[in-house]
């Protein structure tokens, strides 16, 4: 196996390769159809069916998809370039990657400044638990991170960890 395809939340009716043969679209019971990269990551997910999307498939050239479902309707959906298609994942998956910084540090794709930015204030609060719990070089490493993301960020790692931590004692 060289990867699974897990979100959907009913019966997979359908999946086929972009022409280029780096995207995967699924068709589902879920009402949508959704596309995939080879590394098994959601890249879009295509929402407005009423009913079970039976089918979907790109079109020849790659840059649009059509599905059909049961609500008795076929719907054509542009895509672009994967460069577009992860753009607009990243846009979609936002929210979930700045409250979840170790998950965008994954996706370099989606490490754009604003997201960075804004994911730096978890990268603090992650390391504040850390130096309490005593773990104070992980939590100056993951202080510098919050710093590099957010140069708005003013404290110094080491003095920030090592208070902490001896609060943390004190508890």
């Amino acid at each position: 196996m060289i990867a699974e395809l897990k979100g959907h939340q009913g019966t997979v009716r359908s999946a086929s390769f972009s022409p280029d043969g780096q995207s995967i679209v699924t068709a589902s019971n879920d009402n949508t159809a959704r596309v995939w990269n080879l590394r098994g990551q959601m890249i879009a997910e295509l929402k407005g069916h009423q009913g079970t999307v039976r089918s979907a498939s790109f079109s020849p050239d790659g840059q649009s998809i059509v599905t059909a479902s049961n609500d008795n309707t076929a719907r054509v959906w542009p895509i672009g370039s994967l460069d577009e298609l992860l753009e607009w994942g990243c846009d979609w998956l936002a929210d979930y990657l700045i409250t979840r910084p170790r998950e965008l540090e994954k996706l370099e794709t989606c490490q754009t400044p604003s997201n960075l930015a804004e994911a730096a204030p978890f990268l603090v609060k992650e390391g504040e638990v850390q130096a309490r719990a005593g773990q104070v070089d992980a939590a100056v490493a993951t202080f510098r991170k919050a710093l590099a993301w957010n140069a708005g960020l003013d404290f110094d790692p080491e003095a920030k960890a090592k208070q902490l931590a001896e609060e943390g004692n004190q508890e």
